[in-house]
């Protein structure tokens, strides 16, 4: 691993919904990362809105269980971060990598009455990349 990075050689991809590969960090990696209480509370984003976590992941068509599964975290912990525990950066990174947005997606004060919007953006995503 290099910094806070996982390398090419810690992840490998795994099925997910709709036969798409997701990556999977290494449970090497992966072992500690809802222990919260070792976090400093300076790491924490502010600026989240619970309902724009779950919404996005719902939108990836990924159930609890398996989004908290590929990003190495316990149901429960996700759970808690979209019922209002504020995540870090690096966690809310983790979050846009697995369903394929930007960070500033899971950062927008309220869920968009358009049901199409993410369709939208990803597409936006897929023509600059």
């Amino acid at each position: 691993m290099t910094g806070n990075y996982p390398t090419k050689a810690d992840t490998g991809t795994l099925r997910g919904v709709a036969d798409k590969e997701v990556p999977v960090l290494s449970p090497l990696l992966t072992a500690s990362a809802d222990v919260t209480h070792e976090q400093d509370e300076r790491d924490r984003v502010d600026k989240t809105n619970p309902a724009v976590l779950r919404w996005v992941r719902e939108q990836r068509e990924f159930t609890l269980e398996d989004a908290a599964g590929l990003l190495g975290w316990s149901p429960q912990f996700l759970e808690r971060v979209e019922a209002g525990f504020r995540p870090t950066i690096s966690q809310l990174r983790r979050m846009a990598e697995l369903y394929d947005c930007s960070l500033p997606v899971l950062l927008m004060g309220e869920v968009p009455s358009n049901d199409s919007w993410f369709d939208w953006h990803l597409e936006r995503r897929k023509e600059n990349n």
